[in-house]
């Protein structure tokens, strides 16, 4: 969600069809990102080698993508859809169980 056009089209995908995402490991929701000023959730992060081991697990690898970053995805598509992000993620879930159960 990185431009203002891309927000846009968000805002018009039906509810019926929403799922969210978060392009984990790459592309974060970052400062230059048109959907960051959406966010209310951050998450602490700290420069790292590749294989470092990282003590604190709540602290993340500066530029990467994490699952735990799904809530920042939400928080941008709620406000985009003028909606309560608790409305919008069981939404989101009825969708993808509909999509991916037998």
């Amino acid at each position: 969600m990185k431009t203002k056009e891309i927000l846009e089209v968000v805002k018009e995908i039906p509810l019926d069809r929403i799922m969210l995402e978060t392009d984990c490991p790459y592309c974060e929701i970052s400062k230059s990102h048109a959907s960051h000023k959406f966010i209310k959730t951050e998450f602490k992060g700290k420069e790292k080698k590749k294989y470092e081991k990282v003590e604190d697990p709540s602290v993340l690898v500066k530029g990467r993508n994490e699952p735990c970053k799904i809530i920042q995805v939400a928080e941008t598509v709620a406000a985009l859809k003028e909606m309560d992000m608790h409305e919008l993620t069981q939404i989101a879930f009825q969708n993808s169980v509909k999509v991916f159960s037998k």
